[in-house]
This record gives structure tokens, sequence and C-alpha cells, in this order.
């Protein structure tokens, strides 16, 4: 396919995670991207260790929403469309499951990709390198207007997060993209027995928690889940407890609400021991409680608990 044609394409695209697109790196936005060829030239050099090369056929040819970008033998295609990347953004959400994610692709309102144009069909590790090319100079363009990142040829999405930079510049951008730091937000509709059971054994076992946390060592991360409201949003979100005072649990909000306002991660909070809803303790080597996750994994998969 000729490129001019490509790029018409592009436009009109379907986006489809089960299918195998192009080597390319999708930044979905909540505003247009506003990129001069200098900020582009300045962000490339940065990511990349130096500057473009005339000698060596280097250069950079931006006009109005389309840029390319030729380093090292390989060809880059930067596209900047204003106006949401899917085709049905209320459908994707829906497939999406998480809560984060939902929010993320409601939201956007643009999009911006780096896709590879040359070398076609790239095989191990020049594959691999063509990864870390695009996705070192996706780093550099993120920034707060950034919602999440998609990489179209395996389907992975990622709500922005602090570490999301740091994952794209990272020598195996592919997989460090799979581990957000954030915890997953998944709905569950109407009343859930496995998950109804799994709340009930966490309860059963509190004292054990409880044990746990007054004889812990150094290393030791515990948590619970309990219940948030602002009176129309209500989530269960985990809290890293610092004290256990009778029947009331202290500690600071350990996950950023998605629709919860009035808190944010960090944020001191206490909440009633009989109200809980999980728990989990431990360390590296080994974790006690989470009676929920398993629970929630089958959600988020679309499986039957």
């Amino acid at each position: 396919m000729r490129v001019l044609d490509r790029i018409k394409s592009l436009f009109g695209r379907q986006a489809k995670s089960a299918e195998k697109g192009p080597i390319s790196v999708v930044l979905l936005l909540n505003e247009p991207a506003a990129i001069t060829e200098e900020v582009l030239r300045q962000a490339a050099a940065h990511a990349w260790g130096r500057e473009f090369d005339p000698a060596r056929n280097e250069f950079i040819v931006l006009n109005g929403p389309l840029g390319i970008l030729t380093f090292e033998g390989r060809m880059i295609h930067l596209i900047r469309v204003p106006k949401p990347y899917f085709d049905d953004p209320e459908g994707a959400a829906r497939a999406a499951k998480e809560l984060r994610l939902q929010k993320a692709i409601r939201d956007q309102t643009a999009w911006m990709s780096l896709d590879l144009l040359q070398p076609q069909n790239p095989a191990g590790p020049e594959k691999d390198e063509c990864y870390r090319q695009i996705c070192s100079l996706a780093a550099q363009l993120v920034d707060d207007s950034c919602l999440a990142v998609y990489i179209p040829q395996t389907g992975d999405i990622r709500v922005y997060d602090s570490a999301l930079r740091e994952a794209l510049a990272s020598n195996n951008p592919l997989k460090q993209i799979k581990h957000a730091e954030y915890v997953p937000v998944v709905p569950i509709e109407g009343t859930d027995a496995a998950l109804e059971k799994a709340v009930a054994e966490a309860r059963r076992r509190w004292p054990e928690f409880v044990q746990a946390f007054n004889t812990r060592k150094k290393g030791q991360r515990f948590s619970v889940k309990a219940k948030f409201s602002d009176g129309q949003n209500t989530e269960w979100m985990w809290v890293i407890v610092s004290e256990i005072r009778g029947d009331t649990v202290a500690g600071e909000l350990g996950n950023e609400p998605v629709g919860v306002k009035g808190l944010h991660e960090g944020a001191p909070v206490k909440v009633p021991a009989a109200e809980l809803g999980d728990w989990i303790y431990g360390d590296k080597k080994q974790m006690v409680g989470g009676f929920s996750v398993k629970v929630l994994a089958n959600a988020l998969k679309g499986k039957s608990s």
C-alpha cells in the first residue's frame, strides 16, 4: 500500500484489538496534541540519545497533523487526529470492563500515534528494537492530556499512571505496559455469589489479619478493602493499614478513586472493621488473603466465577 493510501485508511480505521495491526503506539488524549517540529525534534533527541544526522539521511518533516521521522534506517509516521480513536467509543468502553479504562475511553476526544513504516514486517530482535524506538519517543510525548496508551498489535491498553513514561522508555516496553501500578476497578452486577463468599471468608478470618498486624515483621505490608461513597458514586478501594484500634482501621487510601469525589490516593481514612470486604498482607515472597482478588480477576476477564 502506498504511503498516501495508508494515511487515508488510518483516518477512518476501526480499532479492534483482535486484529493484528502495524507496529504502533497510540496515545488516547483528552484534547488534540499541539506539537511543533522543534518540540518533536527535541523529544526524539532525548528519547534516542542524539540529534538527527542529515549525512545519514535522518530528518523530520511535520506538515499539519502528519509527520515523518527517519532515524537509524527506520521510518516512523506521526499522526494526530482531533476525534475519538474508536469508531464506537461507548461500545469499546463497555467491552473494556475495567472502570478506569472505561472512563479513559469515554473521555478521549483525540489521539496521536507513532507507526512504523519501514522496515516492513520486522521480526525477532529487529521488531523488539523498533518497538523500543517508537515507545521511547512516545514516552517523551506523554503529558497531562494522555488518558491511556494503546498497542494495536497486541490489544493492550494501559490507563495513564505515574509510571507510564518509565514503562514506555524501558528496554521491554510491551511487557512493562501490561504491569500498571493502579488497582483495577471492576463493576459487579447485582449480587455475585462468589464475591459474597469471598467477603464472608475475609470477615470470618479477620482475627487472623489482626494477629499478623500486631506481630508484623519488617517488609510486610497490610491492606484492607473498604467501601467509600460521595453520595452518588460508591467504590470499594484498598487502604494501606497504619493502625488498628478496637473496631476501627486507620491508614491511607491505596488507589486513586475512579468516580468518588473528595478522596485521593494517599488520603488518611478510617473505616469500621465490621464493614471490610477483604484484606491482604505479606511481603514479596508470600501474600495471605486477597479473597476477592480471584473473583474480580475472573470478572475482568469476562469469565464466570
